[in-house]
């Protein structure tokens, strides 16, 4: 089941704070409660916003983050809230992080925390062919 979905966020903001360059995207831990919860893994890849080639760009250690003013919208972090990073290109305000395997209880776990709404699904079905 949780391969069956994704989360597609905008990326926000790109910062460096200490030594450790941060990407915020606009979604938050009430979209995706479970690396905050419990640390799940969610393999990410990026996409450009503009149509050019992300798979020349340097490949930069992120901690990938949420627009909540809360220290557990991260969504690059173990069981516990040890925060880690993940090898990613250099992304830019405006590019795209794909969140894999959201499927299993992703949405049914969602909330409107600090009046956020819910976010849209979308059902993409295979063309039947014949």
């Amino acid at each position: 089941m949780a391969e069956s979905g994704v989360l597609v966020s905008q990326v926000r903001s790109v910062k460096e704070m200490g030594s450790r360059h941060f990407v915020l995207i606009d979604a938050g831990f009430n979209d995706l409660m479970r690396p905050a919860m419990y640390g799940s893994y969610h393999h990410i890849t990026a996409l450009a916003g503009n149509g050019r080639d992300l798979s020349a760009a340097p490949q930069v250690e992120t901690v990938v983050a949420g627009p909540l003013c809360e220290s557990g919208d991260v969504f690059t972090q173990q069981e516990g809230g040890k925060v880690e990073t993940r090898l990613l290109p250099a992304v830019a305000p405006g590019d795209y992080l794909v969140l894999h395997d959201t499927g299993a209880y992703g949405a049914s776990m969602s909330s409107n925390y600090n009046s956020r709404p819910l976010l849209p699904e979308v059902l993409l079905m295979a063309a039947r062919r014949g």
